[in-house]
């Protein structure tokens, strides 16, 4: 009998329940799961057991259990270590299996089983399962994917979610048949818009000019305003964390000060997504005071400290914070602050223009490239000073300047240098090239590009200044480390060991 049955099954464990052949035996099983994984703590070993059956589980062919086991799969990813795991194997079955589906209930855990896998830092996966989605051959898992990309944009913003292969789409599914799928696409749109501004219009080509012209409709009405996340994957939520710890908010009487520090906790939120879009580009170069020019080459040093005083204080990154300038043609203010570092006799000064330099190229970021091979070079020379407060600024500067330059390209100026009679140089030289190895791709450090490097560095190791020699060997201990023992050998020529 039915009773005798239940009963039967009743008996067995969760996992057991799972694997039945009744659907309602299951619908138990998911239950039970559901609970035990909102109990268990993250690092349980019990998780782990469940990642071979998530499968079965999101792809339950019962509509009533399935709303179940997404349930208990939502319960997993949320609070399970390993879920991560399961990502390439789940996010794919979600939108081919639950995203179409007519329970209303059944979709929205699936799209929040999706999100909950952007959180945990699988958002390369979801993208890639949802824009295969778009291509689905049902309108509505179409539809629903272009929600959830919808909803996964507008929760984590694009600082997370890449525009870029979704913006790829929209031409084609302007295009569908389907008008449901044509609206989604429109509402996708406009949540881009709120992300990219403006600057979306030049980015969806390739599209008819009625179409284009229902584009222009569509946006020229949207408030040109930056949005801002709501949401934070797991490794941002644990930086303003920190932040928050870091620096508790003053408990002021009166609403104001709570807002305020609401405030605080907000910006410090859009920072850990993608700050550096986000900031409003300051202009240094209109800035300056009109006798700028006259003042950096003047006799008098106190005038040079005025005029290098002047571009710190109008570049100087807030504390904890980033600072962003504006795009213009920077040439001339390198090429005077590069002179003051080379050729100034005031070590003051020249610590002084190396900090500004260096402020110059941490908010130009990229746009910082077209001056990074002079500013390093002049860098390097000036390594031969070595009092702290002047290295300091020139590594940092250094460091940016490499960044925005490759090796190969500064290859020869490097060799020179480990070459060069000053040991500061020479040690400078090295520990920078050890830093720039390490942050190499293993690929990037090929045979024809390192054998010169090698070959000056073996020569390094070989300098009667202790500290010069311990340079060498970090330099080419890291290279040996990032390109593997077995293709370092054979750089090595016929040294001797």
């Amino acid at each position: 009998s039915m009773t005798d049955e239940v009963d039967d099954w009743n008996k067995l464990g969760t996992k057991d329940k799972i694997q039945h052949k009744k659907w309602d035996a299951r619908k138990a099983g998911y239950q039970e799961a559901e609970k035990e994984f909102r109990r268990l703590d993250d690092d349980s070993p019990e998780f782990s057991s469940y990642l071979g059956l998530l499968k079965k589980m999101v792809s339950d062919s019962n509509a009533v259990a399935q709303e179940f086991a997404l349930s208990a799969v939502l319960a997993f990813v949320e609070n399970a270590k390993v879920a991560g795991k399961s990502a390439g194997e789940i996010c794919p079955l979600l939108v081919t299996k639950c995203l179409g589906v007519p329970k209303a209930r059944t979709k929205e855990l699936a799209q929040s089983i999706l999100l909950m896998y952007i959180e945990i830092e699988k958002q390369d996966i979801v993208l890639e399962a949802l824009l295969a989605g778009l291509q689905a051959k049902q309108p509505k898992v179409v539809q629903a994917s272009i929600q959830t990309l919808r909803e996964a944009l507008r929760q984590f913003g694009r600082g997370v979610i890449q525009p870029k292969p979704i913006v790829k789409e929209f031409a084609r599914l302007l295009e569908e048949r389907d008008k449901v799928t044509r609206d989604e696409t429109k509402q996708l749109l406009i949540e881009m818009y709120r992300w990219v501004g403006a600057a979306l219009n030049n980015q969806i080509t390739n599209l008819k000019p009625v179409q284009q012209q229902e584009l222009q409709e569509l946006l020229k009405d949207l408030p040109d305003t930056k949005a801002q996340p709501e949401r934070y994957l797991r490794s941002q939520q644990a930086k303003m964390q920190q932040q928050q710890a870091a620096e508790p908010s003053a408990n002021h009487e009166g609403a104001a000060a709570g807002d305020s520090a609401d405030a605080a906790g907000d910006t410090a939120a859009a920072a850990a997504v993608d700050p550096y879009e986000f900031l409003e580009p300051t202009d240094v170069l209109s800035k300056l005071t009109k006798g700028f020019g006259d003042l950096i080459v003047s006799k008098k040093w106190q005038e040079r400290k005025e005029a290098l005083d002047e571009v710190d204080k109008l570049t100087q990154v807030p504390e904890g914070g980033l600072i962003k300038l504006a795009k213009a043609d920077y040439g001339e203010l390198f090429s005077q602050l590069r002179t003051v570092l080379g050729k100034d006799s005031n070590l003051v000064l020249v610590a002084l223009s190396a900090k500004c330099m260096a402020q110059l190229a941490a908010g130009l970021r990229k746009s910082f490239t077209p001056y990074a091979s002079a500013c390093l070079k002049t860098a390097l020379e000036k390594f031969k000073e070595r009092k702290v407060n002047v290295v300091t600024p020139l590594r940092e500067l250094a460091d940016l300047a490499a960044g925005c330059t490759t090796l190969e390209a500064m290859s020869e100026d490097y060799i020179a240098a480990i070459g060069n009679k000053a040991p500061g140089v020479k040690i400078e030289t090295c520990q920078l090239l050890a830093r720039q190895f390490a942050a190499a791709k293993p690929g990037a450090l090929n045979k024809k590009l390192m054998k010169p490097f090698v070959a000056a560095l073996l020569k390094a190791i070989d300098d009667r200044d202790q500290e010069t020699r311990e340079s060498g060997y970090a330099a080419l201990g890291t290279a040996m480390k990032v390109i593997g023992e077995s293709n370092f050998k054979p750089l090595l020529g016929d040294v001797d060991d």
